[in-house]
């Protein structure tokens, strides 16, 4: 049997452990707009973090069954301090979630090469009335000849067919699922 004061300090022990481990791991530094102008929510992210910022557009978009799209910058402080979206991100979004079939187009490379992978055959000539827009990241002030992506589930494969674009040009990141 352990004595009365060894076992406290193995509980204080653990308690501190559980409570370092919690407050490790807690993302207090994320924080969420819900009245931003353009975007229906939208998350800024530390330093240090996978990206800027994170966001979320809800609408009734003919081309998505969630009714959300989601966007998220391609840059990580790298170009920039304020975590805001710009001018030029937000033009982006507003480019993109209005004409899914340039989107679809800008994709086309990326998206033969995921059909040919999955199915072993060309896609179809209506391949977009495979495709539901999940998501896209937005290059750095809105550039497109910088590096971007864009995810598509595809409901014939039940697969994100994941697209990257770098100079006008796409081809397959993955196929996810």
């Amino acid at each position: 049997m352990m004595p009365l004061s060894i076992t406290i300090v193995a509980i204080l022990l653990l308690l501190g452990l559980a409570t370092f481990l919690y407050l490790r791991f807690q993302k207090h530094d994320v924080e969420l707009i819900k009245d931003h102008p353009y975007f229906t929510r939208l998350w800024l992210w530390p330093k240090g973090e996978h990206t800027r910022w994170e966001a979320e557009i809800d609408g009734d978009f003919p081309f998505s069954t969630s009714g959300t799209i989601g966007v998220l910058a391609e840059d990580n402080y790298s170009n920039t301090l304020d975590p805001y979206p710009t001018d030029g991100e937000i033009d982006f979004c507003k480019r993109y979630i209005q004409d899914f079939t340039s989107l679809v187009s800008k994709s086309m490379t990326g998206l033969n090469e995921a059909w040919q992978e999955w199915f072993q055959e060309s896609p179809p000539a209506s391949v977009a009335d495979e495709l539901v827009l999940d998501g896209f990241s937005v290059p750095v002030e809105g550039r497109e000849d910088l590096k971007w992506s864009v995810t598509f589930f595809c409901e014939k494969a039940g697969h994100f067919f994941c697209i990257e674009i770098r100079d006008g040009d796409s081809s397959l990141e993955s196929i996810d699922g």
